[in-house]
Protein backbone atom coordinates (compact mmCIF):
# COMPACT_ATOMS: atom_id res chain seq x y z
CA UNK A 1 0.00 0.00 0.00
CA UNK A 2 1.34 3.40 -0.95
CA UNK A 3 2.22 5.76 1.87
CA UNK A 4 -0.34 8.53 2.40
CA UNK A 5 0.51 11.89 0.92
CA UNK A 6 1.51 14.74 3.18
CA UNK A 7 -1.87 16.36 2.57
CA UNK A 8 -3.77 13.14 3.37
CA UNK A 9 -1.88 12.68 6.63
CA UNK A 10 -2.44 16.33 7.53
CA UNK A 11 -6.19 16.13 6.87
CA UNK A 12 -6.68 12.73 8.54
CA UNK A 13 -4.50 13.10 11.62
CA UNK A 14 -4.26 16.88 11.94
CA UNK A 15 -0.46 16.81 11.69
CA UNK A 16 2.49 15.33 9.79
CA UNK A 17 6.22 15.17 10.48
CA UNK A 18 8.32 16.05 7.43
CA UNK A 19 11.96 15.09 7.92
CA UNK A 20 14.66 17.21 6.27
CA UNK A 21 12.03 19.54 4.81
CA UNK A 22 14.43 22.49 5.03
CA UNK A 23 17.92 22.58 3.55
CA UNK A 24 20.84 24.04 5.50
CA UNK A 25 20.49 27.51 3.98
CA UNK A 26 16.77 27.68 4.87
CA UNK A 27 17.53 26.56 8.44
CA UNK A 28 20.11 29.34 8.71
CA UNK A 29 17.54 31.83 7.39
CA UNK A 30 15.01 30.60 9.97
CA UNK A 31 17.57 31.00 12.75
CA UNK A 32 18.36 34.54 11.58
CA UNK A 33 14.63 35.35 11.71
CA UNK A 34 14.39 33.89 15.22
CA UNK A 35 17.36 35.96 16.37
CA UNK A 36 15.94 39.15 14.85
CA UNK A 37 12.67 38.64 16.73
CA UNK A 38 14.48 38.14 20.03
CA UNK A 39 16.33 41.41 19.47
CA UNK A 40 13.30 43.33 18.12
CA UNK A 41 10.25 42.49 20.27
CA UNK A 42 6.77 43.34 19.08
CA UNK A 43 3.45 43.87 20.88
CA UNK A 44 3.05 40.08 21.18
CA UNK A 45 6.11 39.70 23.39
CA UNK A 46 4.96 37.39 26.18
CA UNK A 47 6.15 35.26 29.07
CA UNK A 48 4.25 31.98 29.07
CA UNK A 49 3.39 29.88 32.10
CA UNK A 50 1.73 26.50 32.12
CA UNK A 51 -1.77 27.96 32.53
CA UNK A 52 -1.40 31.68 31.82
CA UNK A 53 0.55 34.35 29.97
CA UNK A 54 1.84 37.87 30.74
CA UNK A 55 2.61 40.47 28.06
CA UNK A 56 5.98 42.16 28.48
CA UNK A 57 8.09 44.74 26.67
CA UNK A 58 10.92 42.39 25.75
CA UNK A 59 12.90 39.31 26.68
CA UNK A 60 14.77 41.07 29.49
CA UNK A 61 11.49 42.20 31.09
CA UNK A 62 10.14 38.66 30.83
CA UNK A 63 13.10 37.34 32.81
CA UNK A 64 12.37 39.79 35.64
CA UNK A 65 8.85 38.49 36.28
CA UNK A 66 8.41 36.42 39.44
CA UNK A 67 7.35 32.82 38.96
CA UNK A 68 6.35 29.82 41.06
CA UNK A 69 7.31 27.56 38.15
CA UNK A 70 10.74 26.26 37.28
CA UNK A 71 12.31 27.20 33.97
CA UNK A 72 11.53 30.00 31.54
CA UNK A 73 9.24 30.17 28.50
CA UNK A 74 9.03 33.20 26.19
CA UNK A 75 7.34 33.93 22.88
CA UNK A 76 6.83 36.73 20.40
CA UNK A 77 4.01 36.52 17.89
CA UNK A 78 3.06 38.41 14.71
CA UNK A 79 5.40 41.36 15.05
CA UNK A 80 3.98 43.98 12.62
CA UNK A 81 7.53 44.91 11.56
CA UNK A 82 8.71 41.38 10.87
CA UNK A 83 7.62 40.76 7.28
CA UNK A 84 10.68 42.24 5.51
CA UNK A 85 12.86 40.02 7.70
CA UNK A 86 10.76 36.88 7.26
CA UNK A 87 9.96 37.34 3.58
CA UNK A 88 13.04 35.40 2.35
CA UNK A 89 12.06 32.50 4.62
CA UNK A 90 8.37 32.26 3.81
CA UNK A 91 9.09 32.56 0.09
CA UNK A 92 12.02 30.14 0.12
CA UNK A 93 11.75 27.16 -2.25
CA UNK A 94 11.66 24.74 0.69
CA UNK A 95 8.66 26.45 2.32
CA UNK A 96 6.86 26.96 -1.00
CA UNK A 97 7.35 23.29 -1.94
CA UNK A 98 6.00 22.17 1.44
CA UNK A 99 2.93 24.40 1.18
CA UNK A 100 2.28 23.20 -2.36
CA UNK A 101 2.23 19.59 -1.12
CA UNK A 102 -0.16 20.50 1.71
CA UNK A 103 -2.75 22.49 -0.21
CA UNK A 104 -5.34 21.54 -2.79
CA UNK A 105 -5.51 25.07 -4.16
CA UNK A 106 -3.40 27.57 -6.03
CA UNK A 107 -3.31 30.40 -3.50
CA UNK A 108 -1.96 30.71 0.02
CA UNK A 109 -1.28 33.60 2.40
CA UNK A 110 1.09 34.16 5.31
CA UNK A 111 -0.81 34.68 8.57
CA UNK A 112 2.15 35.41 10.83
CA UNK A 113 5.08 34.03 12.80
CA UNK A 114 5.39 32.75 16.36
CA UNK A 115 8.82 32.51 17.97
CA UNK A 116 9.64 30.47 21.09
CA UNK A 117 12.41 30.18 23.65
CA UNK A 118 12.02 27.48 26.29
CA UNK A 119 14.91 27.09 28.75
CA UNK A 120 15.91 24.30 31.11
CA UNK A 121 13.51 22.70 33.59
CA UNK A 122 10.43 24.38 32.07
CA UNK A 123 7.24 22.37 32.66
CA UNK A 124 5.07 21.07 29.85
CA UNK A 125 2.95 23.59 27.96
CA UNK A 126 -0.78 23.16 28.55
CA UNK A 127 -3.01 21.75 25.82
CA UNK A 128 -4.47 24.36 23.48
CA UNK A 129 -5.54 25.08 19.90
CA UNK A 130 -4.44 28.01 17.75
CA UNK A 131 -8.04 28.34 16.54
CA UNK A 132 -8.90 29.54 20.04
CA UNK A 133 -7.49 32.92 19.02
CA UNK A 134 -8.14 32.73 15.27
CA UNK A 135 -11.85 32.96 14.36
CA UNK A 136 -11.57 30.61 11.39
CA UNK A 137 -12.42 27.10 10.22
CA UNK A 138 -11.57 24.96 7.19
CA UNK A 139 -8.96 22.53 5.91
CA UNK A 140 -6.34 25.15 5.08
CA UNK A 141 -5.27 26.36 8.51
CA UNK A 142 -1.60 25.43 8.54
CA UNK A 143 1.15 25.87 11.12
CA UNK A 144 4.73 24.86 10.35
CA UNK A 145 6.64 24.18 13.59
CA UNK A 146 10.39 24.36 13.00
CA UNK A 147 12.78 23.10 15.68
CA UNK A 148 16.04 25.07 15.69
CA UNK A 149 17.58 22.72 18.26
CA UNK A 150 17.47 18.92 18.25
CA UNK A 151 14.72 17.54 20.48
CA UNK A 152 13.65 14.01 21.39
CA UNK A 153 10.05 12.81 21.56
CA UNK A 154 9.69 13.71 25.22
CA UNK A 155 10.78 17.34 24.82
CA UNK A 156 9.23 17.95 21.39
CA UNK A 157 5.87 19.38 20.47
CA UNK A 158 3.02 16.91 21.14
CA UNK A 159 -0.33 16.71 19.33
CA UNK A 160 -3.64 14.88 19.77
CA UNK A 161 -4.48 12.82 16.70
CA UNK A 162 -7.75 13.84 15.02
CA UNK A 163 -8.49 16.68 17.45
CA UNK A 164 -8.73 19.21 14.59
CA UNK A 165 -12.01 17.52 13.60
CA UNK A 166 -13.65 18.16 16.96
CA UNK A 167 -14.78 21.27 18.79
CA UNK A 168 -12.71 24.37 19.42
CA UNK A 169 -11.87 24.36 23.11
CA UNK A 170 -11.55 27.19 25.60
CA UNK A 171 -7.81 27.66 25.28
CA UNK A 172 -5.68 28.72 28.22
CA UNK A 173 -4.33 31.42 25.93
CA UNK A 174 -7.17 32.04 23.48
CA UNK A 175 -9.87 34.68 23.31
CA UNK A 176 -12.50 33.06 21.04
CA UNK A 177 -13.63 30.53 23.62
CA UNK A 178 -15.91 27.52 23.20
CA UNK A 179 -15.89 24.05 24.83
CA UNK A 180 -13.72 23.50 27.95
CA UNK A 181 -10.32 21.91 27.39
CA UNK A 182 -10.49 18.14 27.92
CA UNK A 183 -8.13 16.52 30.41
CA UNK A 184 -5.99 14.88 27.74
CA UNK A 185 -3.30 13.44 30.01
CA UNK A 186 -5.77 11.64 32.27
CA UNK A 187 -7.70 10.03 29.38
CA UNK A 188 -5.13 8.12 27.30
CA UNK A 189 -7.75 5.67 25.98
CA UNK A 190 -9.68 8.57 24.46
CA UNK A 191 -6.88 10.87 23.27
CA UNK A 192 -3.93 9.59 21.23
CA UNK A 193 -0.94 11.84 21.85
CA UNK A 194 1.86 11.84 19.26
CA UNK A 195 5.24 13.59 19.25
CA UNK A 196 8.35 13.31 17.08
CA UNK A 197 12.05 13.62 17.68
CA UNK A 198 13.19 16.49 15.47
CA UNK A 199 16.47 17.80 14.14
CA UNK A 200 17.02 21.25 12.62
CA UNK A 201 15.55 21.01 9.14
CA UNK A 202 12.58 18.90 10.21
CA UNK A 203 9.13 20.48 10.18
CA UNK A 204 6.08 19.38 12.14
CA UNK A 205 3.03 20.56 10.21
CA UNK A 206 -0.21 20.77 12.17
CA UNK A 207 -3.72 22.06 11.59
CA UNK A 208 -4.34 25.11 13.77
CA UNK A 209 -7.37 23.34 15.23
CA UNK A 210 -5.23 20.46 16.51
CA UNK A 211 -4.77 20.23 20.27
CA UNK A 212 -1.06 20.57 21.00
CA UNK A 213 1.24 21.28 23.92
CA UNK A 214 3.67 19.51 26.29
CA UNK A 215 7.38 19.78 25.36
CA UNK A 216 8.95 20.12 28.84
CA UNK A 217 12.68 20.83 28.92
CA UNK A 218 15.33 19.09 30.98
CA UNK A 219 17.82 20.82 33.23
CA UNK A 220 20.42 22.62 31.14
CA UNK A 221 18.42 22.27 27.92
CA UNK A 222 17.43 25.23 25.75
CA UNK A 223 14.87 24.83 22.99
CA UNK A 224 14.48 27.39 20.23
CA UNK A 225 11.58 26.99 17.83
CA UNK A 226 9.73 28.96 15.20
CA UNK A 227 6.19 28.52 13.88
CA UNK A 228 4.94 29.95 10.59
CA UNK A 229 1.18 30.16 10.00
CA UNK A 230 -0.47 30.06 6.60
CA UNK A 231 -4.01 29.88 5.22
CA UNK A 232 -5.29 28.60 1.89
CA UNK A 233 -8.52 29.03 -0.02
CA UNK A 234 -10.37 26.54 2.21
CA UNK A 235 -10.32 28.86 5.19
CA UNK A 236 -13.48 30.65 6.32
CA UNK A 237 -14.46 33.13 9.00
CA UNK A 238 -16.28 31.65 11.96
CA UNK A 239 -17.31 33.56 15.06
CA UNK A 240 -17.66 31.23 18.02
CA UNK A 241 -19.12 33.99 20.18
CA UNK A 242 -21.73 35.19 17.68
CA UNK A 243 -23.40 32.47 15.55
CA UNK A 244 -25.36 35.20 13.76
CA UNK A 245 -22.30 37.14 12.65
CA UNK A 246 -22.92 38.01 8.96
CA UNK A 247 -19.25 37.24 8.16
CA UNK A 248 -19.63 33.58 9.14
CA UNK A 249 -18.82 31.34 6.18
CA UNK A 250 -17.11 34.08 4.19
CA UNK A 251 -13.48 33.61 3.10
CA UNK A 252 -11.18 34.46 5.98
CA UNK A 253 -9.63 37.94 5.69
CA UNK A 254 -6.90 37.95 3.08
CA UNK A 255 -6.69 41.45 1.70
CA UNK A 256 -3.93 42.54 4.12
CA UNK A 257 -1.99 39.27 4.21
CA UNK A 258 1.15 38.64 2.10
CA UNK A 259 0.43 36.11 -0.64
CA UNK A 260 2.86 33.19 -0.81
CA UNK A 261 1.27 31.01 -3.52
CA UNK A 262 1.43 31.11 -6.43
CA UNK A 263 5.17 31.52 -6.01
Amino acid sequence: MAAPSIRDAFLNDGFVHVRNALDRQTVETALACWTWTMENPGPGSTRLYRDSMVHVDDLAAARLLPSDEDGFFYQDISNPNSYPIYEPLINSPAIVDLLTSLLDCERAWFLGEQVFLKEGNTPATGWHQDTSDVPARGNDLIALWIALDAVDEETSLAMVRGSHKGPVHSSIYGQFKAAPIPNVDDRPDEFEVVSYACNPGDVVVFHMGCLHGRGPTRRGQSRRALALRFIGEQCFFESRTNPGDPRNGEPFRRDRLPQVLPA
